[in-house]
């Protein structure tokens, strides 16, 4: 419950609860915003100069000494009504999602071990832009539409909630087909990593190609999928000479071959070559989970790492490589979130749009379609979770049979 009170930029799902500080707050900017706009006016009109200033100052006080950022305390009382009042509101509100960010990690932290750790990564992968873009999407596309069930799965993978319900084993931990051993009751992690639904995971990673595509194309940029990176310097040079000479052909796209040597989309417009590799990664698993808990974006981070040392040494610098990481969550590693500003920057030259209205339209996309193929994760795994603890399942349904009469519809 109290992460979904949070705000989205928090990790929550903005179900927010009345703070008479934010009330206060508010009313303060909305008679800071009326002070400027009445003060040619006569004194009773102005509420700095009238009979209610002692009660806004008592309010500034009280805010003051809980958020002492909020109200800097060296502006003169002009500059305080002009420029600090009118964004008070923002400001506590933020304060306040901030503090309940930090009790919730430290509540986190005091729960048993495993648990803790993987409950602050959680929590710090969740709180970005990005990770939340998906609850402000609107369905006025195919690629933004979410069926119920997709929604739901993702807000209780989010909040670290069981996300589908298995016949009661009689054993805590069992056996999956991949043979990794799995404690029941927590599938969700081991989802991520599951060898045996490696074809889901692929596609979720399609799908996430094809977002970035998607975002390509926006900014009139070129693409291909699957480049041979061993063959994109010696591309480079041919296109070069394609540019110094217009009348030889340009070259082809560079040719794929074995799956270890390519990327995952190659771009290109008049000026830019880019090559991009896509993946998308768990920050609770195994390798990135200690340093995860304690630090924001950290799979990414690690990710975006491996991924420039492989491409440095298949193609050298004769492009730019951007290595595009997703946590499952939906954070972005920084390489990818300067690439979609860059595209925002092309998208603007026209005029048709802003930046910030294209960076803002291309994280919904994508974490849309991110939480798209989690979902198609999740569901895979529940019929085989529910053959390998004793259930059985009938084909198209996410659960066993044992739930099927508690299910509206299927009664």
């Amino acid at each position: 419950e109290a992460q979904m009170r949070l705000p989205h930029r928090h990790g929550g799902i903005g179900i927010q609860q009345h703070q008479p500080q934010v009330s206060d707050a508010a009313f303060l900017s909305a008679s800071a915003l009326c002070q400027d706009a009445m003060r040619d006016a006569p004194c009773t009109y102005q509420p700095f100069e009238s009979d209610e200033a002692d009660g806004l100052h008592t309010r500034m006080a009280a805010i003051r000494e809980e958020f002492p950022t909020a109200l800097p305390v060296t502006s003169s009382p002009e500059e305080l009504v002009r420029k600090d009042l009118p964004a008070l509101q923002s400001k506590v509100s933020h304060a306040i999602a901030e503090r309940n960010f930090d009790t919730l990690l430290e509540e986190s932290k005091a729960l048993p071990f495993p648990a803790s750790i993987k409950a602050c990564a959680r929590l710090r992968s969740c709180a970005s832009r990005a990770s939340s873009a998906w609850l402000s999407a609107l369905p006025t596309s195919t690629y933004l539409r979410m069926s119920p069930e997709e929604w739901r799965l993702s807000v209780r993978l989010n909040l670290g909630l069981a996300c589908f319900q298995q016949e009661a084993s009689h054993e805590e931990f069992y056996t999956c087909t991949c043979s990794a051993i799995v404690s029941s009751g927590e599938e969700e992690d081991h989802v991520q990593t599951c060898t045996s639904i490696n074809k889901v995971r692929t596609q979720r990673h399609h799908l996430e190609v094809s977002s970035w595509c998607r975002s390509l194309a926006r900014a009139c940029m070129s693409t291909s999928l699957e480049p041979n990176a061993a063959e994109v310097e010696a591309y480079a040079s041919r296109s070069a000479r394609h540019s110094a000479d217009p009348s030889l052909p340009p070259p082809p796209p560079p040719p794929c071959t074995h799956p270890q040597s390519r990327g995952d989309i190659w771009a290109t417009n008049a000026t830019t070559r880019i090559l991009a590799d896509v993946s998308v990664v768990h920050p609770t698993a195994q390798q990135y989970l200690l340093e995860a808990a304690d630090t924001d974006g950290h799979a990414a981070t690690a990710r975006d790492s491996e991924k420039k040392r492989k491409y440095l040494d298949l193609c050298g610098t004769a492009v730019e490589v951007f290595p595009l990481s997703h946590e499952v969550y939906g954070r972005l590693g920084r390489p990818a979130l300067a690439l979609l500003g860059r595209l925002g920057d092309r998208a603007a030259e026209g005029g048709a749009t802003t930046k910030a209205a294209f960076v803002e339209s291309c994280l919904r996309d994508l974490s849309v379609t991110l939480r798209k193929g989690n979902a198609r994760l999740l569901h895979a795994y529940a019929s085989l979770a529910t053959r390998i603890t004793g259930g059985s399942i009938l084909p198209g349904l996410p659960v066993g049979t044992h739930e099927v009469e508690a299910m509206e519809g299927y009664a």
